[in-house]
Formats: structure tokens, C-alpha cells, sequence
């Protein structure tokens, strides 16, 4: 978990004009060679506006969407999921389902 007071890393974080938000990905690193098949992600409650993580499987698909709890206030929050083709870059937008 990441703790509140962190900032994001600047220029990561943009709020749309439907007051939604989008984070980057960050890779973890490989195993020897092995491929990658989850990726860090960061993204910010749109109820409590606190950074939260999420694991991003990229076996998923290039366009993934899900509902998953808030870390800090358990609401569900919508996250919806697009990878760059090489897998390597994917933005999450965090919404109220």
C-alpha cells in the first residue's frame, strides 16, 4: 500500500473534464528473461481521493475493466484498463460505478 501522503510522480496524474482519474503503470522488474505478466498500478479513489495500487494482469487483454475497493474508505471503484500493445505502458481511469 502507498502511503497517503506520497505524492504521485509529477505529470501522472490528470483529472479529465468528467472529474476522472488517470495514473501510469509502473513495470516490475523481470525474473531472468521471464516475461512480464502484471504490472504496478496506481490510481486515486474518486470518493476519498487517496492513491491507491492495483495489480494489472496484461493476460487480460489490451482494454480491461473492473470494480475493485478502495483501500483506504473500501468503496468499489470502477477501474477501466487500457495497455499499449507491447504491454509495457497501460493507463487506469478510476470511476464511481
Amino acid at each position: 500500500m502507498i502511503p497517503a501522503e506520497k505524492e504521485p510522480p509529477a505529470g501522472s496524474a490528470l483529472q479529465s473534464e468528467h472529474g476522472l482519474f488517470i495514473l501510469g503503470v509502473e513495470r516490475l522488474p523481470s525474473r531472468s528473461g521471464q516475461k512480464i505478466m502484471e504490472l504496478e498500478s496506481t490510481f486515486v479513489c474518486p470518493y476519498c481521493l487517496q492513491l491507491n495500487t492495483a495489480m494489472v494482469d496484461v493476460s487480460a487483454g489490451l482494454r480491461q475493466e473492473y470494480i475493485e475497493d478502495c483501500e483506504v474508505c473500501c468503496r468499489p471503484t470502477k477501474l477501466m484498463i487500457v495497455l499499449s500493445p507491447d504491454l509495457e505502458e497501460a493507463a487506469i481511469t478510476a470511476d464511481i460505478p
